[in-house]
């Protein structure tokens, strides 16, 4: 839950990227000999400050952000403005006598076109260049980085058929020492992309085991030939009951609960609880958690309440004997239209199976409807499955047609998928974590490398919503968004605070560099034509494109406005909502 504490870290957050931005115009204005009027932490009235060679360096009211006025820089500016800056400085100056005359000091119109540019410039440059010194500390003070535990592994895929299990630690890959899941990602590709199988080395309770995982087909999970069916999600400790007349069932336990503990051992994931269950015997000691309420009983093994109808497919005598399973099998709730809803599937149902196939996690499901889809273009559809339900102490085959729709992934970018429209039940617990640290050139390295990939996904998500492939309302964010981003990754700790402060502020970067008049761009666009024609462009044309701009950014900040409400727990209020 936010506290005031992390929202004000937000609030902080959105303003030092303005002021860096601002930041940015003033040291090279200053350096050209640009006279700067006021160069201000925050915006509104004046607190306190001190006036220096011609410029009030001040603190105003509202500490959000701040503000440069050059003098010159709006040729709309009023002269009664400027006349009453002039006044304060002379009456400064009248109060320091000894104060040596101000020379070198120019307007900003006053100076060359090339010099008007790199002022302009230097704003969003200030936004694109602080990450890469903020990402180098980070790297240098420790990053927290995933470790390289495998989560879950994807049924029928070269891990599982190997025998890599969940909660396995990966120490090797190729020959190579791994600690983190980016190391062996890393390794893996380069390994996968020279041969045919990677050599793996995991550890399990202490013992290293040598794997040799052949190169999968294309479309074995996810489409690529590099997916060798590991994922580093791992599910909760939140279970759900199979059968009432299962051990689980009988003990008491509800779908939905919490495991706390299994055989006298604290257990925190689904990987955890399946080991307990299958190191048990024929009873079990188990404690969990109904809401609020702490609950515990002993578990005895059968199988006598399995249905006679799915018994060949309870094939995982580790839980199947105890009538449990991981959360994440059973129906949470559906989609508008769904096609498992209208097929007779209930909030609560465990999916089994489908078209017959026994699914032992949520990729499984996702992957089983996602080959569904064929052909493409308008002719895209998806063809029927069998989906089969254990719902009401009941075994239910039911067929159903997936729904080809348009969604939207992380990025915003528009895809197709078939969709069954039910979500998962359970939760994902955090993924184990290891720090690294990198030493200077490895830290500027790594930096450098970052920057530029944020750089280049920024100028791809533009490209994508100026061609339509991706949503402008995913996509876009205002300062409702970013306060509201800022103020969760403060929740997480200074480290993910201070990596999204600079992915935001290479947005912001790139966002003011737009050819939009009022941004900017717009300003360096101007000077532009001016550096072509040799002259500057008439002020009617500029006062005309500038209200054009104006009305453009206004539309845009109501938009991103309304959808940054949309976000927020009362969006229902707006429209939005599920």
């Amino acid at each position: 839950m936010a506290t005031p504490l992390t929202i004000f870290f937000g609030f902080i957050a959105l303003g030092l990227l303005i002021f860096v931005h601002e930041t940015g115009h003033f040291l090279v204005a200053k350096f050209f000999g640009v006279r700067v009027i006021t160069y201000s932490f925050g915006f509104g009235h004046r607190l306190f400050g001190v006036r220096h060679r011609g410029t009030d360096y001040r603190v105003s009211m509202i500490p959000f952000g701040g503000y440069v006025r050059m003098w010159g820089a709006d040729p709309f500016e009023v002269d009664e403005a400027e006349a009453e800056a002039e006044a304060e400085r002379s009456v400064a100056d009248e109060l320091d006598p000894a104060r040596p005359p101000r020379r070198g000091e120019w307007a900003l119109q006053d100076v060359s076109v090339w010099k008007r540019l790199l002022i302009y410039v230097a704003g969003p440059a200030a936004n694109l260049v602080v990450p890469f010194f903020v990402f180098m500390v980070l790297f240098m003070a420790g990053e927290p980085q995933l470790a390289s535990v495998v989560g879950t592994v994807v049924g029928d895929s070269p891990a599982a058929l190997a025998g890599v299990l969940p909660g396995d630690r990966v120490v090797e890959v190729a020959g190579q020492p791994v600690t983190t899941w980016e190391e062996m990602a890393e390794h893996w590709e380069l390994a996968a992309a020279a041969g045919n199988s990677v050599d793996l080395v995991v550890e399990r309770g202490g013992v290293q085991l040598d794997f040799s995982l052949p190169r999968p087909a294309e479309g074995l999970t996810t489409g690529s030939v590099y997916d060798f069916g590991l994922r580093l999600d791992v599910p909760s400790a939140h279970v759900g009951v199979v059968h009432t007349l299962s051990p689980a069932g009988l003990a008491g336990i509800a779908t939905g609960d919490l495991l706390v503990s299994v055989g006298g051992e604290e257990v925190e994931t689904w990987p955890q609880v399946r080991r307990r269950l299958a190191k048990a015997g024929q009873r079990v000691e188990i404690a969990w958690l109904h809401g609020e309420e702490a609950h515990s009983a002993t578990m005895e093994a059968s199988d006598a309440w399995v249905p006679p109808a799915v018994r060949a497919l309870l094939s995982d005598p580790a839980v199947d004997r105890w009538g449990l399973q991981t959360a994440t099998l059973f129906v949470g709730g559906f989609s508008e239209e769904s096609a498992a809803l209208e097929a007779g599937v209930v909030q609560g149902g465990y999916l089994l199976a489908i078209d017959g196939k026994r699914v032992n996690s949520w990729f499984e499901v996702l992957r089983a409807v996602a080959v569904t889809m064929v052909e493409d273009g308008e002719e895209r559809r998806a063809t029927e499955v069998t989906v089969t339900v254990l719902q009401g102490d009941g075994a239910f085959e039911l067929p159903m047609l997936p729904a080809v729709q348009r969604v939207t992934d992380a990025r915003g970018r528009y895809y197709w998928r078939p969709l069954i429209g039910v979500a998962s039940l359970g939760g994902w617990a955090e993924s184990p974590k290891v720090r690294v640290y990198y030493s200077f050139p490895r830290a500027a390295a790594r930096a450098g490398r970052d920057s530029v990939l944020l750089v280049r996904y920024t100028l791809e998500q533009l490209s994508l919503m100026a061609t339509g492939e991706a949503s402008m309302k995913d996509s876009l964010g205002g300062p409702v968004e970013i306060v509201r981003q800022t103020t969760e990754a403060a929740k997480s700790g200074w480290m993910s605070f201070s990596r999204l402060l600079g992915m935001i502020s290479i947005s912001v970067g790139i966002f003011n560099l737009l050819p939009v008049p009022v941004l900017d761009g717009g300003h360096m666009l101007f000077y532009g034509l001016e550096a072509i024609r040799g002259r500057p462009v008439s002020p009617l044309f500029r006062e005309r494109a500038q209200i054009v701009g104006v009305m453009l950014l206004v539309a845009l900040m109501i938009f991103v406005l309304y959808q940054d409400l949309l976000r927020l727990p009362f969006g229902s209020l707006f429209g939005g909502g599920e």
